[in-house]
C-alpha cells in the first residue's frame, strides 16, 4: 500500500472496504459514483437548530442516503466547495451566513440541487420563494413523510 493510501472499514453505499486517497476530488468521485448506481440521494441538511439537524440525518440515514449537516450557512459553503448534492434543505434565518445568501452559492456550486427552504418564518410567501428559484418551501413545524415524499419523487 503506498503512504498516501490508508484502508478504512466502512459500510457506506453498500461498500464493506474503501480506499481513502488523501485527495478529497478522488474520495468524493467514488462516493458519488457508487451513491448513483444505488440510487441513492446525498444530501445536505442546514439548519442552527440542532435538533432539526440530528432528526433529518437520522431519518434520512436509516433509508439509505448520504447525508451532511451544517450548523451555520457558512459551514454549509464550505461542504459546498467539495460536494455536490441531490437536495439541499435550509432554513432562511441562520447566523453567519443567510438561507438568502446560500441559495446564491448553491446556484454556483450545485445548480442541480434541488432546495427545499424550510422555516418558521412567516413573511415567505409563494413570490419570494420564486423570486430566490427554490423548488420548494415547508413551515416549520414539518412532518418526516413530507420530507420523504420529496426525496421519493
Amino acid at each position: 500500500m503506498k503512504p498516501a493510501e490508508k484502508m478504512i472499514s466502512s459500510n457506506f453505499c453498500g461498500m464493506t472496504r474503501v480506499k481513502i486517497f488523501q485527495s478529497h476530488f478522488q474520495l468524493h468521485f467514488q462516493l458519488h459514483f457508487q451513491c448513483t448506481m444505488q440510487n441513492i440521494k446525498k444530501i445536505l441538511v442546514v439548519d442552527d437548530e440542532k435538533d432539526c439537524c440530528d432528526t433529518f440525518h437520522r431519518f434520512f440515514t436509516r433509508r439509505g442516503h448520504h447525508v451532511d449537516v451544517a450548523y451555520d450557512g457558512k459551514k454549509a459553503k464550505d461542504l459546498l466547495e467539495y460536494n455536490s448534492y441531490d437536495y439541499i434543505f435550509f432554513d432562511c434565518n441562520m447566523p453567519e451566513i443567510s438561507g438568502i445568501e446560500l441559495v446564491k452559492f448553491i446556484d454556483v456550486k450545485n445548480p442541480q440541487a434541488q432546495k427545499i427552504m424550510i422555516s418558521g418564518y412567516d413573511g415567505i410567501n409563494k413570490e419570494f420563494t420564486d423570486a430566490l428559484n427554490i423548488d420548494l418551501f415547508f413551515k416549520k413545524p414539518i412532518s418526516l413523510e413530507d420530507i420523504q415524499r420529496v426525496v421519493e419523487t
